[in-house]
């Protein structure tokens, strides 16, 4: 029997989870029994993860500014495992020490001060991350509780349940030591509770479990299995890009015109190596191998009926496999030839496809589609702003989509179409020249799109027509030689020596929008002749 698509998912997450941080204050203490149910055996833990050939850390705090580092420490690790009663000694001459003193509950109070510490860093750098919040407490729902109304006030969006906080990128549990039967027995009592008492030993197979929960799907297996494979093969990168080398750039810089043109060069054929890499590990094991896409479709066990081209398809799990290993036309002319319908040309087959995916979109795979899958993914194809870091400050140039409000009732978009070179290495004022964008409502004819700043999904037509062409007026932001964006409430924008804000909203790959630029420059060279009717309807 092959293995299910949850057990593939977690080979893929058990290969990439590669640091697990502890903090307990009772960690490497000489037991002696008195409070077993706090007590923390880290002999025991590493001998655990070992088993399962994975290194952790085991963190005992002894004074307050231990916890101030843990909390850096906390930004590298994928797993971190917390206790809930951490009783520390305050450091001396220290004014929020001072300040604290008045409170003598130190119950969760160091863990909650991680946990906030951790999604204010996540809010600006943005990662994974599963918290475990592992302790000798009973009241696992009343620290659930604590610590989900603690990031409830920070406006937070999470979904609770039993013992259990979550969102896309981050899942809190709550669990309860047990380092012997006596610790156990404390929940006899509380049967809904019995799922959360976990073992030393256990932990390992919890968190692969619940991290595999968090991630496991056809497009974040592919992205965690090459974050792997890149971290496994890092060092060719660093073979590859040697110190022997320095003096070859270096000189390489000297020679062009301008320096600075060294540095994005080099950046973009370390992001083609990666590419390359990828593309030549990418063999019987794939990153996205038809087995892992197979026990996919198994999962999500699909069974309708669609009508394509006039006829009753039936779209099940077994067809969906042979359509993605023959491809839909070899597919379609199999299943015409043993329903005995007439044979469907290719182009009209094409057409009926067009129109289903137009029409439904994913809902053709499942009927509970209430999101925006197919823009996101369209989107991940289109825009390399996708990964911008929400510090990061854009830079006009081709690509950018911006939009311009105009009055409070009309508001203009346009796609920057300057060639690259033309975007840098000026001094005065320089005019950009941007297409103009059509919003399209509905599902009508769109070939762009793009988030607004309220974070809705917009549907553009771009017009290719020289007369569709528009320019705008910018000088180089200050000690620069770009057009560099300027920062408003959690938008960036674009100022004109008008006085114009041009709001920006993201940027294209290099190649969709340079695609549309060819576009439009044909368009404006294309050539007009007047000719003889007779021969020109011939040649048509």
């Amino acid at each position: 029997m092959s293995d299910t698509f949850f057990d593939k998912s977690r080979e893929i997450a058990n290969d990439f989870i590669q640091s697990i941080v502890f903090l307990d204050d009772k960690a490497y203490n000489s037991f002696d029994g008195v409070d077993s149910a706090h007590d923390f055996d880290a002999l025991k833990i590493s001998q655990a993860f070992a088993q399962e050939k994975k290194i952790c850390a085991v963190y005992k705090p002894i004074s307050k500014s231990d916890i101030e580092c843990f909390k850096y420490i906390s930004e590298k690790a994928d797993v971190i495992i917390l206790d809930w009663f951490i009783d520390i000694k305050e450091d001396i001459n220290n004014e929020i020490a001072d300040q604290d003193a008045e409170d003598d509950e130190v119950r969760g109070k160091y863990t909650m001060s991680i946990i906030e510490y951790i999604f204010s860093y996540l809010k600006d750098n943005e990662s994974l991350k599963l918290i475990i919040i592992y302790t000798g407490e009973i009241d696992l729902e009343g620290i659930t509780l604590s610590v989900y109304e603690k990031l409830h006030s920070m406006d937070i969006t999470l979904k609770k349940d039993l013992c259990k906080i979550e969102n896309d990128y981050v899942k809190i549990l709550v669990k309860a030591k047990v380092g012997s039967e006596e610790d156990g027995n404390k929940f006899n009592h509380l049967q809904k509770l019995q799922p959360m008492l976990t073992k030393y030993e256990d932990l390992p197979k919890v968190i692969l479990d619940e991290f595999t929960l968090l991630t496991h799907g056809v497009i974040s297996n592919f992205a965690l299995k090459s974050l792997t494979l890149i971290r496994k093969n890092s060092f060719r990168l660093l073979k590859l890009y040697n110190n022997k080398l320095d003096n070859a750039f270096l000189l390489h810089k000297l020679l062009l015109p301008n320096p600075n043109d060294a540095n994005e060069q080099l950046i973009e054929n370390f992001s083609q190596s990666i590419e390359a890499m990828l593309n030549y590990i990418n063999d019987n094991n794939s990153v996205l191998s038809t087995d892992l896409v197979d026990s996919w479709l198994e999962e999500i066990s699909i069974n309708k009926t669609k009508k394509i081209c006039k006829q009753d398809v039936e779209i099940n799990t077994d067809f969906l496999k042979k359509w993605l290993k023959l491809g839909y036309a070899k597919t379609f002319s199999e299943l015409w030839k043993e329903k005995n319908h007439e044979i469907t040309k290719l182009k009209k087959l094409d057409s009926s496809l067009s129109d289903l995916a137009k029409h439904e979109g994913v809902k053709f795979l499942k009927d509970d589609n209430d999101s925006d899958e197919d823009a996101n993914f369209s989107i991940l194809t289109l825009h390399k702003s996708n990964v911008k870091h929400s510090s990061s400050v854009p830079k006009l140039a081709l690509g950018s989509i911006i939009k311009h409000i105009v009055t409070d009732v009309k508001t203009e978009y346009f796609l920057c179409i300057q060639a690259k070179c033309d975007s840098i290495r000026f001094e005065n004022n320089r005019r950009f020249i941007f297409i103009e964008l059509d919003v399209i409502e509905g599902d009508n004819n769109f070939n762009l799109l793009a988030r607004n700043t309220d974070n809705d999904v917009l549907k553009f037509k771009y017009r290719n027509k020289s007369y569709d062409l528009k320019t705008f007026k910018f000088n180089p932001s200050e000690e620069k030689d770009s057009v560099f964006a300027k920062r408003e409430e959690d938008y960036h924008y674009f100022e004109t020596i008008h006085n114009e804000k041009l709001i920006w909203l993201c940027d294209l790959k290099d190649m969709q929008a340079q695609r549309i630029s060819n576009i439009i420059a044909a368009q404006i060279s294309r050539v007009g002749l007047d000719e003889s009717e007779w021969l020109r309807r011939f040649a048509n």
